[in-house]
């Protein structure tokens, strides 16, 4: 009786942990969309509109260069995007004539 209540506690446990770990995973094929919260070497925390808090390590890390603290971004299978298309630039000049 004693080893099949052991038996059963371990089945419980690494099926705790294998549902912990894919939570860890680095969103890898999942897509988050937020605001950054943190930037730390090469991994970026965004909180999404739900409160949840996410922390990527993307495979594009020069993104993290036009990156910012309160900046609107996604990651969709590893790669950073900053909201509006990823690219800052000058204003515009105007129109030419």
């Amino acid at each position: 009786m004693a080893a099949r209540r052991l038996f059963i506690f371990f089945v419980v446990a690494l099926f705790s942990l294998g549902i912990a770990r894919s939570s860890f995973s680095g969103v890898v094929g999942e897509e988050v969309k937020g605001t950054v919260t943190k930037i730390d070497g090469g991994k970026v925390s965004i909180k999404d509109f739900m409160g949840d808090e996410k922390t990527v390590e993307p495979k594009n890390p020069e993104a993290l260069t036009n990156l910012k603290v309160g900046d609107r971004a996604m990651v969709k299978d590893g790669i950073l995007t900053i909201e509006g298309g990823g690219v800052r630039s000058a204003p515009s000049p105007g129109p030419k004539y």
